[in-house]
């Protein structure tokens, strides 16, 4: 039965954040917030109480996560509270919220275009919710774009005392700190001049971790920004490209020592450590003689294993401010022991005590990197546990071991409720030959012998079959072979088993990292699967893939919703998107249909709304409270989850998109030369941009070109003079529209 056009109009997904999950005996506060990867803080009232409250940017996916503090003094207590950040931009790179017009409500300094900065201005609005404008577009220093890699954080604050919020960030083309003055009256719009191209007399090398004090102040002319920085490759034999260009660093500005000017704390991309410097000169000249290479050396020194970014909050409502400190690099880091928290014991000054590397973290469902679910009653109790994968932990010489989570539900069959049971469930990758990593569990029976077994994809794209072997009724897990039935599906296969065309036998699903998906139909038996080789590689003519990514990271999972089948992938963008239209087109190679779901998220200033939650979207589903709604529990690439439930029905929210467009192919068979016309409808302006890819029927991508619609002529001439003979899918996407049609090569 295909699902109703009406139906579809009113579906719609609401974010949860308070069904109970306990971990090490204790309560998670945050426990679906998602996780931390890259976090960034500020300190800044988000709820117009007066009260200042933590925000955090993630650069990792770009995500924010607003915490409200209740203001006891003494005491740290933060409540999640998504709604506060509704009508936020989006934001890249790095985010610092400070209040440049002294009026109370947060205003914006983010990155831009990868290199310079942008502000906006915050107001308040009738219900108190922050709302923002863009107030200036690219930030000036002198008439010329004051140049801030996206891969660096600079310091905002009041350096010369005189009331309003001045910038250091490094040259672009060495290790010299730039002074950007505010000239404007306090409380105006900014307006900066480079006031001192070295401040504080030093020179950072990035050869070693000491900076040289009472260097030559000789800043090289600027150059031309890179167009597309990369921040997270690691060069630790690039000496000589460092000492002439500025690889990347992070800058805190406090006061460290009580005496009136400002120090500064400085991260490197090359190390681990933080380099507090001491500034014994005026507020209007400052001069470096002192500094800590290993701070805070009289503690617990930081050691995050590369580019550690430094920020301050007065955590626990003291009067103080504790020093917070997470990795920069979003490839290159630890992404779960990725805060650590020191406290300030000085009222004056700084003097901080190390407390933990998982600050905020400990309290989350998080699991380092690319957190992937699967429901499945591991203990026979009748409700469903969670199963969880990730891409791995960091070991201590940098590399990474993947694990499998268990959490316990310990809930009703109408509230369910989690406890976290291990983080080294079944002990997986001690049973491999070889450490495997970004592991995808998907439960199933697969010898028919009542239980259900368990099948673990992986980085490399092989499958990894374990025999389930209870013992008093609880899943015990047998390797039975690391390559199952000698499946190799390229990278970063997502499986599930499930019965897809209804003949009573088990079938297997898998998205692939080019994101599409495969189905392979059992032409087995229930005692002994086999599956089909000769799979349909384009299931349903989905593509997840973002326009101008060759890759999507598929991660489908097909289940039943009002009634109706429908298939929730999961992808690399983070996007989770909904199809029907299953029935008839599963062994046809039909199209499926792509409902379009009002997003999970956050209004744009201009109306628009993106997804409040991570990259690398993996979906598990099931009606866990059952209430008659499904719920959706996503894990992203934070290392946490998200839970997501279907909304009454009867609410009617944006309309559905149609059955996807067919794309115009003439003529059909064809055997040198196909024409491809374009749906009338699309429009399109010069120098837009829209992708034309032709796959096989195994998934395999034979031809992928960008065309300008808007200059080319219609209709679009294709060379299928190359391909073999057989059937192909055509499809033609921009970033609106997307339409698909088959090719038959003669």
């Amino acid at each position: 039965m295909t699902l109703s056009l009406a139906l579809s109009a009113q579906i719609s997904f609401t974010r949860q954040t308070d069904i109970p999950v306990e971990a090490y005996g204790n309560a998670l506060a945050f426990a679906w917030a998602g996780g931390l990867n890259n976090p960034q803080f500020s300190e800044i009232d988000l709820d117009n109480d007066s009260i200042l409250d933590l925000f955090i940017f993630d650069r990792n996916g770009n995500q924010l996560l607003p915490l409200l503090n209740s203001g006891i003094p003494n005491t740290s207590d933060y409540t999640l509270s998504l709604a506060t950040v509704r009508h936020f931009p989006a934001l890249s790179d790095w985010a610092l919220l400070r209040d440049y017009n002294c009026d109370g409500a947060a205003d914006i300094f983010t990155s831009v275009g990868g290199s310079g900065i942008r502000v906006y201005r915050g107001a308040w609005n009738s219900d108190s919710q922050l709302t923002f404008a863009l107030s200036i577009d690219t930030v000036l220093a002198n008439d010329a774009k004051l140049v801030v890699a996206g891969y660096d954080i600079p310091a905002i604050d009041d350096l010369d005392n005189d009331g309003d919020l001045d910038i250091l960030a490094f040259a672009q083309n060495g290790g010299h700190v730039m002074f950007y003055r505010n000239i404007a009256a306090p409380c105006a719009l900014p307006t900066y001049v480079l006031a001192d191209p070295c401040w504080g007399d030093f020179y950072e090398s990035g050869l070693t971790t000491s900076l040289d004090l009472d260097a030559p102040c000789t800043p090289m002319p600027p150059e031309k920004p890179t167009a597309n920085p990369q921040p997270d490759i690691h060069l630790p034999n690039a000496d000589a490209e460092k000492s002439t260009l500025h690889p990347g660093s992070t800058l805190l500005t406090t006061d460290l020592d009580g005496n009136g000017t400002v120090d500064l704390v400085l991260g490197d991309i090359s190390f681990d450590n933080l380099v507090a410097t001491f500034n014994d000169g005026t507020a209007d000249d400052a001069h470096v003689s002192v500094q800590d290479t290993l701070f805070p050396a009289y503690d617990q020194s930081t050691h995050l294993y590369i580019f550690p970014a430094a920020f301050e909050a007065d955590i626990d409502n003291n009067g103080t401010k504790d020093m917070l400190v997470a990795g920069n690099a979003k490839v290159q880091a630890d992404h779960y022991r990725c805060v650590w928290l020191y406290r300030n014991s000085q009222t004056l000054g700084a003097q901080y005590s190390y407390e933990t590397d998982t600050f905020l973290v400990r309290d989350m469902i998080d699991l380092s990197r690319r957190a992937a679910p699967a429901l499945f009653d591991h203990n026979g109790d009748g409700l469903l546990d969670l199963v969880v994968g990730n891409y791995g932990y960091m070991n201590e010489d940098q590399t990474f071991t993947a694990a499998l989570a268990l959490f316990e539900n310990i809930g009703t069959a109408t509230a369910p409720a989690f406890r976290l049971v291990s983080r080294n469930y079944a002990q997986v990758n001690q049973q491999f030959a070889l450490p495997r990593r970004a592991l995808k569990p998907a439960f199933g029976d697969l010898d028919n012998d009542g239980d259900q077994d368990m099948l673990i994809g992986d980085e490399d794209g092989f499958l990894h079959y374990f025999n389930n072997q209870p013992i008093s009724g609880i899943a015990n897990w047998v390797l039975m072979g690391e390559q199952y039935q000698g499946i190799d599906i390229a990278q970063n296969n997502s499986p599930q088993l499930t019965d897809v065309d209804g003949d009573g036998l088990i079938d297997l699903l898998v998205g692939t990292h080019n994101g599409i998906i495969q189905y392979r139909r059992n032409m087995g038996t229930a005692n002994a699967p086999l599956f089909n080789t000769n799979t349909n590689g384009f299931f349903g003519g989905i593509d997840v893939r973002q326009l101008g990514s060759p890759t999507g990271h598929a991660t489908p999972i097909l289940t039943t919703l009002q009634g109706e089948r429908v298939l929730i992938v999961g992808s690399e963008s983070g996007l989770v998107r909904l199809y029907h239209n299953i029935e008839g087109n599963i062994n046809s190679g039909g199209l499926f249909s792509e409902i379009t779901l009002p997003t999970v998220g956050i209004t744009q200033p201009d109306g628009t709304t993106r997804h409040l939650y991570g990259e690398f979207s993996k979906p598990a589903a099931a009606d866990l409270d059952n209430d008659g709604f499904l719920d959706l529990i996503v894990g992203i690439n934070q290392g946490g989850l998200v839970w997501l439930e279907v909304a009454d029905t009867t609410v009617g929210v944006s309309s559905p998109s149609t059955t996807p467009t067919a794309l115009g192919i003439q003529p059909n068979p064809a055997t040198s030369t196909a024409y491809l016309s374009l749906p009338s409808e699309w429009l399109f302006q010069s120098n837009s941009s829209c992708r034309i890819d032709i796959y096989d029927l195994n998934g395999k991508l034979h031809f992928s070109q960008h065309i300008d619609p808007a200059a080319a002529a219609e209709p679009i001439a294709l060379s299928v003079a190359q391909l073999p003979v057989g059937m192909y899918v055509v499809q033609a996407a921009t970033t609106r529209d997307r339409a698909t049609g088959k090719l038959f090569r003669w």
